[in-house]
């Protein structure tokens, strides 16, 4: 493929397809369905059904849906190439939920609608977009009220920071001075409506791995082997300093604090954040990262307000000083991580279109083999598909009862 300067992809030919389908484990236990099939496909090498099955993404979407429970001798009553391929992948969304969920968390119909409406945001860009990139949801051209819930958010936050300031009133002569700071924050927040955005933090320094995954030790030991260890080293020990001033006793130079130690604790996570995002590539941690940075950041600035808030109450403060730490951190968290406030505006907006643990469902639909993931961006299986989705909001057929017991059905 390297030293190739041309690279033609011919069609499959119809014994090509034969061969293939005959291979297939279910198709060989329901030879009695699949036998109209093959037949016609060796006598109509030219036909509308075997020119539906010349490309391998539609033989594997056709063996998909019809290998199982569904019979497909459907097929041979269609009398164009589309009917066919229409057929062909109303099907496939069941049978390739039914191969992957045996518990079924999503129903077809469910699959399919809110797969219609991601593809319908594909489409809405124009010049033909492919690929589903979730921080970009919310600055898509069908995406205006999720901006406007986002601004109208941003500005609220910092009208009640401004009041809970002037409720409070014991700032004195600073109140101005830290008004103008605040502004200057929304500004920052507001920035994020940008086309391309704006970020304090790189994104690609903030997409970290699942909690648990084994990425996190490829990190720590990529950071403290890699050219870069000294650094790391280096960067560490502010954070070390800190954590112990805060929890060391008084007789060796600390504080004892341990108030101050929880509310310094989630910036140690941050850094280990920041320091993985860093070593990990964005398409080894996959595309679902950023949006486990963008909650790593919301901890890291929730924590020391929740400690703040926790001593104003204590201390008697009034109505103005609780609140001040809330507003304040919702602004600074829109200033830090717009991305992911957008796209908690763009989820709540189309909350009924699509799941709101939408990350999650597109991780199940991969493992479906609906969407795939390249590098760090969602795509549907097939740009076909993606475009049969855009036109079909509900599905053209309903599931059929499964022709055999289920239990004995195997996944493809």
């Amino acid at each position: 493929m390297l030293d190739a300067a041309r690279v033609e992809i011919d069609p499959v030919e119809a014994h090509e397809a034969v061969r293939f389908l005959t291979k297939r484990r279910d198709a060989v236990h329901r030879e009695g369905d699949w036998r109209p099939v093959l037949d016609e496909l060796r006598a109509h090498p030219q036909g509308d059904l075997a020119r539906s099955l010349s490309t391998p993404w539609r033989l594997v979407a056709m063996a998909t849906a019809y290998e199982q429970v569904v019979d497909p001798g459907e097929l041979l009553r269609a009398r164009t190439e589309r009917e066919v391929t229409d057929s062909m992948f109303a099907r496939f969304i069941p049978a390739s939920v039914r191969a992957v969920d045996e518990e079924a968390r999503y129903s077809p119909e469910r699959v399919h609608a809110w797969l219609h409406q991601l593809a319908l945001q594909l489409e809405s860009r124009g010049g033909g977009g492919n690929t589903l990139v979730l921080p970009e949801l919310a600055r898509s051209p069908g995406a205006l009220w999720a901006r406007v819930l986002y601004t109208v958010t941003v500005g609220l936050l910092m009208l009640v920071t401004l009041w809970a300031l002037l409720l409070d009133g014991a700032l004195g002569g600073m109140a101005r001075g830290f008004s103008l700071l605040l502004v200057g924050i929304a500004v920052l927040a507001l920035l994020h409506l940008r086309s391309k955005g704006y970020r304090l933090i790189l994104r690609s320094a903030m997409w970290l791995p699942p909690w648990r995954s084994p990425l996190w030790a490829v990190a720590a030991k990529a950071a403290l082997t890699g050219r870069n260890r000294w650094g790391f080293l280096v960067s560490s020990v502010l954070p070390a300093l800190i954590m112990w001033r805060t929890l060391a006793p008084e007789q060796l130079g600390g504080m004892g604090d341990w108030a101050m130690a929880l509310a310094t604790l989630p910036m140690l996570a941050l850094y280990a954040g920041l320091l993985a995002g860093h070593v990990l590539d964005a398409a080894v941690i996959g595309p679902s990262g950023w949006l486990r940075g963008g909650t790593l950041v919301a901890l890291a600035l929730l924590c020391p307000t929740g400690v703040l808030l926790g001593l104003g109450l204590r201390a008697g403060l009034g109505l103005g000083a609780a609140l001040l730490p809330l507003v304040l951190f919702g602004l600074l968290y829109c200033a830090l991580s717009g991305d992911t406030v957008m796209y908690l505006c763009w989820l709540l907006v189309h909350f009924r279109r699509v799941p709101f643990k939408l990350s999650r469902f597109l991780g199940w639909c991969h493992a479906a083999g609906l969407i795939r993931i390249t590098g760090g961006v969602y795509q549907f299986r097939h740009r076909e598909f993606q475009e049969w989705l855009a036109r079909h909001p509900v599905p053209l057929t309903r599931p059929t009862a499964p022709a055999r017991d289920s239990a004995t059905a195997r996944t493809p």
